[in-house]
């Protein structure tokens, strides 16, 4: 943005007129520009009632903004490679858990490049608009909390929860679709991008912390485990009897090693059901470690995304009490 168009945006917020429907036909970055101005402009002012002015100039710039974003036919996600989910980044003033979301091809890939360069492995994913509303709500299922919009130019940093409600639990009909661990996915999530930096930029220590962090979310987290579904004659049987002919699905890797898959939530749980061949049962974790078998070499956690997959031997150490390694 030029120093003229700035002069001219910042005669426009002084302006005591309310021009709605030229704020309406501004460009994104210039509503999210005006709305950084009259937050100064609200933090500068010693008069109540100018503060208030302000205030609510800056509430409506900030919607107009959102509304842009969610008018836009389609927008760019980049996604890191190695786990299939969004790249996420902690704001460095804020911490706020952001993703990073591009309004043309061309700034995403402006953007790309530079992460590319340095070693991270990315992918863009174009969504269209309708798949706003999944691809949102999804985000309070993995813990990000706001959207990072083009980072290298105009740098509009957007709540997640004022762009789409947060899921209402009491509207929720079905049991495993409430099961929820948006802090083990989060952590997961920056542990993994940090593993799969080059070893000669990777924080060691960083990945000790996360590591240490996500344990402690996973042992107190309730997860979901599929199960075969069963056929109509079955479920004419008792609970009991049902249970008994439940069989579990396993996960065997290139080594031929077998793990026992569990899932965070029911967003992550869909992507392995894609032929619905599952239920999914609700497990503490302590259920869950009731079924991994001497046989079994660990569980492996979200496998068609962060994939997170720790040794059945450590995680006996660890409830036992005899380490956390």
């Amino acid at each position: 943005m030029t120093k003229e168009r700035e002069k001219q945006l910042n005669q426009l917020i002084r302006d005591n007129k309310f021009q709605l429907k030229v704020y309406q036909e501004l460009p994104l970055e210039e509503t999210y520009y005006l709305y950084q101005q009259a937050l100064k402009l609200q933090e500068d002012e010693t008069d109540e009632q100018e503060k208030k002015k302000s205030e609510t100039k800056a509430e409506l710039f900030y919607s107009l903004t959102i509304e842009k974003v969610k008018g836009l036919e389609s927008f760019f996600i980049l996604f890191f490679a190695p786990t299939n989910m969004p790249y996420v980044v902690c704001d460095e003033e804020t911490f706020d858990d952001e993703v990073l979301l591009y309004t043309t091809e061309e700034k995403m890939k402006k953007a790309s490049a530079k992460y590319q360069e340095a070693g991270v492995k990315l992918r863009a994913m174009q969504v269209k608009k309708e798949q706003y509303l999944g691809f949102f709500s999804n985000m309070f299922a993995f813990g990000a909390n706001a959207l990072l919009v083009n980072s290298d130019d105009e740098h509009i940093i957007l709540m997640i929860d004022k762009i789409c409600r947060k899921p209402d639990p009491s509207e929720i009909k079905n049991r495993a679709a409430l099961v929820s661990n948006p802090e083990l996915q989060l952590t997961t999530m920056y542990f993994m991008q940090e593993m799969h930096k080059p070893a000669d930029s990777r924080d060691q220590e960083k990945c000790k912390e996360l590591q240490e962090e996500l344990l402690v979310d996973l042992l107190k987290g309730t997860l979901l485990m599929p199960v075969f579904k069963l056929d109509e004659e079955q479920l004419k049987l008792s609970r009991e009897e049902q249970d008994k002919l439940r069989r579990i699905p396993f996960l065997k890797n290139k080594e031929g090693d077998t793990y026992l898959p569990v899932f965070t939530d029911i967003h992550e749980f869909v992507k392995y059901n894609r032929e619905n061949k599952y239920d999914a049962l609700i497990l503490e974790f302590g259920g869950v470690m009731k079924q991994l078998h001497e046989s079994l070499k660990g569980i492996a956690v979200n496998p068609f995304g962060n994939n997170l997959m720790i040794l059945g031997d450590n995680l006996r150490k660890i409830m036992s009490g005899k380490g956390t390694k």
